[in-house]
């Protein structure tokens, strides 16, 4: 009977110690806390072929890139910035705590599929640097970094999505 009482004991103790002696983020956004998430659309010939990075640190402000094609010697790079609120910025550090972006394992699928779009984000809060890869192994890593994209490109207005679609269109009818 002691062995069974040890083992239940030592079941119900062992999330606490490592709740303990864990990676605990702070409560409120750190001062250096930024995100920087990259998408592309995949392989495909350059007047279709295009990447975004949205970039958020600083507070109150984002940015959104568009590459054309694969680098800048096929088409400089356009950036526009927009505001980010101090509510917007706490409301997504807690997402990404929520989903657990700084303290997860992130794994990588060994065999990602091939072609398709691509997305991944780089964060860094509270002294953690993390980088969520473009493909993972596991459904339930997939999930908290999908909703993190959607928190992250959220964030960006209206205006820069149709800006964004606009460019890519013209791009693709002047090659």
């Amino acid at each position: 009977m002691k062995p069974f009482i040890a083992a239940v004991c030592l079941a119900l103790l062992l999330p606490a110690l490592s709740a303990c002696t864990g990676t605990r983020m702070p409560a409120v956004t750190p001062e250096d806390f930024s995100v920087t998430y990259h998408w592309d659309n995949g392989s495909l010939p350059p007047p279709y072929h295009y990447e975004l990075t949205v970039t958020i640190g600083a507070r109150s402000e984002g940015r959104l890139t568009l590459q054309l094609g694969y680098s800048p010697e096929d088409e400089h790079p356009l950036t526009e910035t927009f505001e980010v609120s101090d509510e917007q910025l706490d409301e997504l550090y807690r997402v990404m705590v929520d989903q657990e972006v700084f303290t997860r394992r992130w794994t990588p699928d060994d065999d990602p599929p091939v072609g398709g779009e691509v997305e991944w984000i780089e964060a860094q809060a509270g002294g953690e640097e993390v980088r969520i890869p473009a493909y993972l192994e596991r459904e339930a890593d997939q999930n908290a970094a999908t909703a993190v994209y959607a928190a992250v490109r959220g964030l960006v207005p209206d205006s820069l999505w149709d800006w964004v679609a606009e460019y890519q269109s013209e791009y693709e009818t002047r090659e």
